[in-house]
């Protein structure tokens, strides 16, 4: 994956563990992860892989204003405090992976997380479902076969047949398969 980034190859990759890949590929499979610039993340109840999709979403700061309030019971010195706090945290918590119902799930483009669900296409009807064959035998009746009586040689079915010319094709067409 890392070669194809000079050609400007278009890679995609779906895996349903993180830990299936790490047991075939062993360290290399952190390599491979970091390599797709843009990823879907969907549930996971496994608690080291939803950590790690956690981690790869990114973190937030957060600012949180702290108020502290002193009272003085006969000096009237009252005060208030106002502080602010920061801290990381991560936009996303593993539980909140784990309990994301199903078809949905996160997509991460560069820096960007946006939340999706994803709508499941109808199935195509293709074909008719099963058709049952109808048979017309008494219970105790046998089918009847007939085996032909004169087999000839394969040399000798090979005269039998007529051979085809094939047309040429028109200026602009094709040979296919003659």
């Amino acid at each position: 994956m890392t070669e194809s980034r000079k050609s400007n190859l278009r890679i995609v990759v779906g895996i349903q563990g993180r830990s299936q890949l790490e047991v075939v590929y062993g360290r290399l499979a952190e390599a491979m992860l970091s390599q797709p610039t843009t990823k879907i993340f969907l549930r996971t109840t496994e608690p080291r892989a939803a950590k790690w999709i956690s981690e790869c979403i990114g973190e937030i700061t957060v600012e949180r204003l702290r108020e502290g309030v002193t009272a003085a019971v006969r000096d009237y010195r009252d005060s208030l405090n106002l502080a602010m706090d920061r801290s990381t945290e991560p936009l996303v918590a593993p539980a909140e992976i784990a309990g994301l119902h199903d078809l949905r799930g996160y997509l991460k483009s560069l820096n960007y997380v946006v939340k999706i669900s994803v709508a499941p296409s109808p199935l195509l009807h293709r074909a008719a479902e099963f058709l049952p064959r109808p048979i017309s035998l008494q219970p105790n009746e046998v089918i009847q076969t007939e085996l032909p009586t004169e087999s000839k040689p394969a040399n000798s079915r090979l005269k039998d047949r007529q051979i085809i010319p094939m047309p040429h094709p028109k200026p602009g067409q094709g040979r296919l398969f003659y």
